[in-house]
């Protein structure tokens, strides 16, 4: 039973971490110009004219992919700390995957 909790887990943090990799590979890989065009519209501000909590963060991890941590913060002041939150994820996942890998 317990493992099999384990094995869910690992499943989902998986999962999770592919996604979190596309999103911090993202603004590095592709043309900006394409990620800006496939951001989704924030659908609050549309309707209401008021920002979301995650308006910003495309804006400002493309900044962050050019170095410009000043104007990734102004874009959304928790977009450098995310960042490095999701680096941080992104680094522990490949370190359990190449620990179990020893392992084996």
């Amino acid at each position: 039973m317990v493992a099999d909790v384990k094995k869910a887990l690992r499943l989902v943090w998986l999962g999770i971490s592919l996604a979190v990799l596309a999103v911090v590979a993202a603004p590095f890989a592709l043309p900006h110009s394409w990620i800006s065009r496939l951001a989704p519209v924030c659908e609050r501000k549309a309707s209401t004219g008021r920002e979301c909590p995650a308006c910003g963060l495309t804006t400002a991890f493309l900044a962050i992919s050019h170095g410009d941590l000043g104007a990734a913060s102004r874009s959304h002041r928790a977009a450098v700390p995310l960042f490095g939150l999701l680096l941080v994820n992104e680094a522990v996942f490949a370190l359990s995957v190449a620990r179990r890998g020893k392992g084996s």
